[in-house]
């Protein structure tokens, strides 16, 4: 099943931001005004979602074999 979580993507200085003492509009706000020009995704395999499975190939783009 699909979780409703969804990851935060933060650049160094979000990071910083984020874990701050700031006032929490002010936090949002640093996140929110940001373009992520330079972000790249594929799907991955499924096998990713079970933490005993450890390895680079979670990772690799995934080719879905038609039958």
């Amino acid at each position: 099943t699909i979780h409703s979580r969804s990851p935060l993507l933060l650049t160094p200085k979000q990071k910083d931001f984020w874990i701050s003492e700031a006032p929490s509009e002010d936090i949002y706000n640093e996140i929110l005004d940001y373009t992520y020009k330079d972000i790249q995704f594929h799907k991955v395999d499924r096998a990713v979602s079970n933490p005993k499975n450890n390895n680079e190939s979670l990772i690799q783009e995934y080719q879905e074999v038609p039958f």
